[in-house]
């Protein structure tokens, strides 16, 4: 008795043709927007034209269309980033035969989806081999702390690496002090992105508002009075009642808490009036 395969056995199937590896001029290529980003991010942009990599720029996936026309399924802002750059003409793409704009969409929401983006810890750990100066700066100011950078959410971790290399790279000082500021209030328990986020934006406001920091002891005993959990429940209770959070709405609750019975030129400002 002949042996199935897997693809007999568990009845697995290929839903479209392969496509073909060609070099495309980058002037062919066409982008349809009834189901592609409405909003490409201008610095994305940018950022791939101002350090373009072909190893990360890797294949486009093009869909040729029965009239002959190029579209680009995936890869719009390495293209967009392409034609900023006039020493780039052509790109690789992989074209496959298009039936309808509908396989395209299609085949957009899987490219998108079912590859699925590189996590951050991923990111995170190619960037350290990488020796990216951002992501080298997160990893020393966390073991500076006793911290590591992992996803086990074991005493001595912290997760929240996209949190991390945001607020890195946009302030290195506020950034280290934010993370200080944790560690003392989490004690080598694992850091949530949340009050971190939240703790970052406060230390940027008390630089900017009062010329002060949570360097200062007296700012930063008035945190430090209250356990994690009370600020973590906090959080919770002030999204339910708004229905929503982020940074500026965490900042705002833990500034309540901070301002408890404090009054004029000792309140620290609230972002939200």
């Amino acid at each position: 008795m002949a042996t199935k395969t897997k693809e007999e056995r568990y009845d697995w199937i290929t839903i479209d043709e392969p496509g073909e590896l060609v070099w495309i001029e980058k002037d062919l290529l066409l982008i349809d927007h009834k189901y592609q980003r409405d909003m490409v991010t201008r610095s994305r942009v940018l950022h791939i034209a101002g350090e373009w990599s072909w190893v990360a720029c890797g294949a486009l996936i093009v869909a040729r269309r029965e009239d002959g026309s190029l579209w680009v399924i995936d890869g719009q802002h390495r293209k967009l980033a392409a034609d900023k750059r006039s020493d780039i003409t052509r790109l690789p793409c992989i074209v496959f035969a298009s039936e309808s704009q509908r396989q395209e969409a299609k085949g957009f929401v899987q490219a998108n989806t079912v590859r699925g983006p590189v996590d951050s810890m991923s990111k995170y750990k190619a960037m350290i081999v990488a020796k990216d100066p951002i992501a080298l700066l997160v990893q020393d100011v966390a073991g500076k702390y006793g911290y590591a950078i992992s996803g086990n959410s074991s005493r001595g971790t912290i997760a929240c690496v996209a949190a991390l290399l945001k607020s890195a790279r946009l302030d290195h000082a506020a950034f280290e002090s934010a993370f200080c500021t944790s560690t003392k209030l989490y004690r080598g328990r694992t850091i949530p992105a949340k009050v971190f986020d939240a703790l970052f934006y406060i230390e940027r406001l008390l630089r900017r508002t009062m010329q002060s920091s949570f360097d200062d002891q007296c700012i930063l005993s008035r945190l430090l009075k209250y356990s994690p959990e009370e600020i973590e429940a906090n959080i919770r209770s002030r999204q339910a009642k708004v229905g929503q959070g982020g940074s500026t709405i965490h900042a705002d609750e833990i500034i309540r808490m901070m301002n408890h019975k404090r009054h004029g030129r000792n309140r620290i400002p609230q972002p939200i009036r």
